[in-house]
């Protein structure tokens, strides 16, 4: 068996910092995201609430404060914040058009709203 290793020596990249700098350099880029809409969610909860900002999407769609398309509407809103800076009008509307048709026909969230109708 061959050990393969990654690059040492002069010029060679650390990974580590690579990623950190890759985090740092979207950010800059696209703004802040969807690390911005988890931070809103957990903001808008409250210091009580639960911590995932899915969880509390699907909370308040079990409650019934909000649809389950409201719902898909706000995770995408949240995936697309910042993203003006990068995409026309015309690239964003495309994306919003392609998240939400996937959004509306993943099996697994299928198999989620199904069991939130119970």
């Amino acid at each position: 068996m061959v050990d393969i290793k990654p690059p040492t020596g002069p010029g060679a990249v650390d990974a580590s910092t690579m990623a950190e700098g890759a985090s740092e350099q979207a950010e800059a880029t696209q703004g802040p995201g969807l690390s911005a809409f988890v931070d809103a969610a957990q903001s808008a909860q409250g210091s009580n609430a639960v911590q995932d900002p899915f969880a509390a999407l699907a909370a308040q769609v079990r409650s019934g404060a909000i649809t389950q398309e409201q719902a898909i509407e706000q995770l995408i809103e949240g995936a697309l914040s910042g993203m003006d800076q990068v995409l026309s009008e015309s690239q964003r509307n495309d994306l919003v058009d392609t998240m939400r048709h996937a959004l509306q026909n993943d099996p697994t969230l299928l198999a989620l709203q199904a069991e939130l109708a119970r």
